[in-house]
């Protein structure tokens, strides 16, 4: 039998041996665990792993779906930040329209060569959209009296009188939408000159209208749908001209037109879509008397209904106008 000196002894060494196991298995407990080479999947100092439960995968290169530190998905480009796509094909965006490309936003630098977009050589950095509707039902009259004497330069006389009128310019792709109504009583150009002894030339020009779209561009895309109604008593332009002793040349017109378009550009694509309705009567007069002049002479008048222009500089990828 264990004298009672030796169950003192055991007991000291037992209680002595405890801590020691229980701080070996605390140890244990908290110990980081891992697989290094499970498929691409990190851990940090504590065991979670840093993609809030989703896999990170080590390939970045933007050719399969990559997440970023967060688990979310770039789609190529740079871990973390989404790449925007604006295609002219049937994958999205509206067809003809400009791409753009970047790894990082939407601008027209970075990289050109996304899988999901179609290349294009150059994209614009802006577009133009010009939405415009126009009606008048009063009555629009423009009148010029003068009497011009002993004169050492030129001498330009005008008068304009219009229901509805469009004047556009632009440098970036452009899309107009036009609807231009004119209702008026009465829509007319009068002028009444007297000039005389003039050292340079003359000009008089009489100009009646009732719709007037003017379209000047200098991009890639010019796209147009107008429509014009002249439903007007009478646009007209008469012009009564007394002109003597000029030294140089005289140019006198008068003009008058239901529905007037222009379109001047060297757009890669230009479709346009017009149509112009006139109901009106319309009269251009020009009365003149003309004495000693030493360059040339010019007259003109015109009375026109429905009129229409377009010059197209490119002819490159250029799609039909549509007149109706």
């Amino acid at each position: 039998m264990l004298t009672r000196l030796a169950k003192i002894l055991i007991a000291t060494t037992a209680l002595a041996i405890l801590p020691q196991m229980a701080c070996a298995a605390e140890s244990t407990s908290t110990s980081t665990a891992y697989d290094a080479a499970s498929s691409g999947t990190s851990y940090d100092a504590t065991g979670s792993d840093t993609g809030g439960g989703e896999a990170v995968p080590s390939d970045t290169s933007g050719s399969e779906t990559t997440y970023d530190t967060g688990g979310a998905n770039t789609y190529g480009g740079t871990a973390g930040e989404p790449t925007y796509y604006n295609t002219n094909d049937n994958t999205g965006g509206t067809a003809g329209e400009p791409t753009y490309y970047n790894t990082n936003d939407s601008t027209a630098s970075g990289d050109t060569t996304g899988s999901n977009s179609t290349a294009v050589a150059t994209a614009t950095t802006g577009a133009t959209t010009i939405l415009n509707g126009q009606v008048t039902v009063g009555a629009q009259w423009s009148t010029v009296t003068t009497n011009l004497d002993t004169v050492g330069g030129d001498v330009i006389v005008q008068s304009q009188g219009a229901g509805n009128v469009l004047d556009a310019t632009t440098f970036n792709d452009t899309h107009v939408v036009s609807t231009q109504d004119a209702g008026s009583t009465n829509i007319g150009s009068t002028i009444d000159a007297t000039v005389t002894n003039v050292y340079g030339g003359v000009g008089i020009t009489g100009q009646a209208f009732c719709n007037s779209i003017n379209i000047s561009t200098d991009p890639a895309i010019t796209d147009v749908n107008s429509t014009q109604n002249c439903h007007a008593q009478d646009p007209g332009s008469e012009v009564t001209a007394n002109v003597s002793n000029v030294n140089g040349d005289v140019a006198i017109a008068s003009s008058a037109y239901g529905n007037t378009f222009a379109e001047d550009t060297n757009a890669l694509t230009a479709p346009a879509t017009i149509r112009q309705n006139n109901t009106s009567n319309v009269f251009g007069t020009a009365n003149t008397v003309i004495r000693n002049v030493g360059g040339s002479v010019a007259v003109t008048a015109a009375a026109i209904g429905n009129n229409a222009q377009i010059v197209h500089y490119s002819t490159a990828g250029a799609q039909p106008s549509n007149g109706q």
